[in-house]
């Protein structure tokens, strides 16, 4: 009986420390930096020699953001666009973003630059359901380059920066 006891009272010593780490508030308002990866399909339209148009659609994973924060182990999928002249590029795109319960936050963001420079965004967070219902706040990542995707017709990368946000 006493080899049960204390059985019993080592697995609560190393079950509630676990509870508190998987389980952290949900800041109302805060910032931190994020790091997320992805994959996805890309379509293009060629328009002569100097323009291109491309549709995407990506899915992700964000691998590092704040334990309180929106973003902590959710997923996220972006549709968006990109014209092409000569060596630029304007991009925009809408994200949805899932939270492991289920709770979603929603952006539209726009980047602009170099074809085969650091590619940089800014977004604005525009909503979200549940805790997350109401939601502002901006993120401005830089996209890794060079990733080479799994098969053609895909992409493949990853991005990282910071974030902040705010609940009403």
């Amino acid at each position: 009986m006493k080899k049960s006891w204390i059985i019993l009272i080592a697995l609560l010593c190393l079950i509630t420390p676990l509870n508190f780490a998987t389980g952290a508030e949900l800041a109302k308002q805060g910032e931190g930096t994020i790091r997320m990866a992805h994959t996805g399909t890309v379509e293009f339209l060629p328009m002569g020699n100097e323009r291109a148009e491309a549709i995407f659609k990506i899915s992700g994973v964000v691998v590092e953001a704040p334990e309180n924060s929106p973003f902590y182990k959710s997923t996220y999928l972006v549709f968006g666009s990109s014209h092409r002249f000569k060596d630029e590029y304007e991009e925009r795109g809408s994200v949805r973003y899932t939270r492991p319960d289920g709770e979603e936050v929603f952006a539209i963001y726009e980047a602009k630059g170099k074809i085969g420079t650091e590619r940089r965004s800014k977004g604005t967070f525009v909503g979200g359901t549940g805790k997350c219902a109401g939601i502002t706040g901006a993120l401005e990542t830089t996209g890794i380059m060079g990733i080479k995707p799994p098969k053609e017709g895909m992409s493949a990368g990853s991005s990282f920066g910071k974030f902040n946000w705010k609940m009403p």
